[in-house]
């Protein structure tokens, strides 16, 4: 009688998808990642973030992400959003000039090289970039190595299509995502996501709340940074289904 061949050995169960949010601010992304099963480190600098890494990002290896199937930025804005006032930068002179402006670009230059260092090892990777629709769209550095040699697109959302009834934060904020997410893309470019109103809102609360600061008022940047819920479940569910959709 012929021998029984033994059975190959089960294939090896998929691994949990793995992600990394830096500058994760207050977080809500991750949280909204972790919900959906995928592994996620945070790296932000300020500890009153909670991250689970308080690095640096300038010290932050290349390769740190290399192992990831979603990596999420959301570079400090102070310098390049409308809100700062022209303090940092302007269209003539996009460089800027204060030092925290340069240190804005160097981090910016990070952000894209662990990126390309992440997509040669991962082709598959998922990335995002998150920033006020500003001044950062101008610069070089988005323009030649974000779209360009990256292959991001860049679509823009407004906040206040998240924010609900009874949200104590209501400003339009328009916001430029850079991705290669089809689903994120898919969902934003229609411009269903943007605001044309001013003062108010098509929302059904009203009018924004006014962020652009007054005359001598100086930055108030920072005052707007948090994501709606919202938007952050709508962010991680795109990311991660277009995750599992690459393997």
């Amino acid at each position: 009688p012929a021998r029984s061949r033994p059975a190959p050995p089960p294939p090896p169960p998929p691994r949990e998808l793995a992600a990394s949010e830096i500058f994760a601010g207050s977080g809500v992304l991750s949280r909204e990642l972790r919900r959906r099963g995928v592994s996620t480190w945070t790296c932000d600098r300020d500890p009153a973030c909670r991250a689970d890494d308080t690095s640096d990002v300038l010290d932050l290896a290349d390769a740190c992400c290399a192992d990831d199937d979603i990596v999420f930025f959301a570079p400090e804005c102070r310098t390049w959003s409308n809100l700062s006032g022209g303090h940092h930068r302007s269209r003539e002179r996009i460089e800027g000039f204060t030092e925290d402006a340069r240190r804005a670009n160097r981090e910016l230059e990070k952000c894209i090289a662990i990126m390309e260092k992440t997509k040669l090892s991962n082709p598959r990777a998922i990335f995002c970039l998150e920033n006020p629709a500003a001044l950062m769209r101008h610069h070089p550095l988005a323009k030649e190595r974000l779209e360009r040699g990256l292959g991001l697109t860049r679509v823009t959302v407004c906040m206040c299509k998240f924010a609900t009834v009874d949200s104590r934060r209501r400003q339009q904020k328009p916001t430029d995502l850079w991705t290669n997410s089809k689903s994120i893309i898919n969902l934003f470019k229609s411009k269903a996501f943007a605001c044309t109103h001013k003062t108010t809102c098509d929302v059904g609360y009203g009018r924004h709340d006014r962020t652009r600061p007054e005359p001598g008022s100086g930055d108030r940047a920072r005052d707007a940074a948090r994501y709606p819920d919202d938007l952050a479940a709508s962010l991680a569910l795109c990311l991660v289904t277009d995750a599992r959709d690459e393997r």
